[in-house]
């Protein structure tokens, strides 16, 4: 008699295939981290005067870091995509290239329903582990766009110069 079967018991559960890496969606993660450290530098000089020179090296590494994400972004979208699900950040990725230049409101507007749309994908449906992980990086992209939106970077109808960054005379 046999002590072992070799068999999969009737109703026990498949294994669950395990997210890894592909070079696109490692890229990616990098590019919501490097958007990430973007949005804190510009938090750190959000309410320093831009002409004081005290503030010149963080005004500079606020816009290394935005050229970073930029050019990471644009990277990104120019890559192949290695599996299905790539398909989707690479989008995201241009998306997030496009919002990171946007000059109008209306054009940032365009961008976060645009990306918000890239959650829809028919490959991010079903319940494994790669779409679940790719749905999870969109949520974190959506998050950045959103906070890139609050830091009020692109000007607005009220001050579309963006000139308002004098301190007041007032004290």
């Amino acid at each position: 008699m046999a002590n072992a079967s070799p068999t999969t018991p009737f109703g026990a559960q498949k294994a669950v295939c395990a997210f890894t890496h592909t070079s696109v969606s490692r890229r990616f993660s990098e590019l919501l981290g490097t958007l990430a450290h973007a949005i804190e530098a510009e938090r750190d000089i959000q309410h320093g005067w831009s002409r004081d020179a005290a503030f010149a090296h963080w005004l500079r590494e606020s816009e290394l870091l935005w050229q970073r994400a930029a050019a990471e972004a644009r990277a990104l979208a120019d890559s192949p995509a290695l599996r299905a699900a790539d398909r989707v950040l690479i989008r995201a990725a241009r998306i997030l290239h496009f919002a990171l230049g946007c000059e109008h409101p209306a054009e940032y507007d365009a961008a976060v329903a645009d990306l918000a749309g890239c959650g829809d994908s028919p490959t991010l449906r079903g319940d494994h582990a790669v779409a679940w992980r790719l749905r999870e990086m969109l949520r974190s992209a959506e998050a950045r766009l959103a906070e890139i939106g609050s830091l009020e970077m692109i000007p607005s109808a009220g001050d579309p110069d963006g000139l308002n960054d004098w301190p007041g005379l007032g004290g």
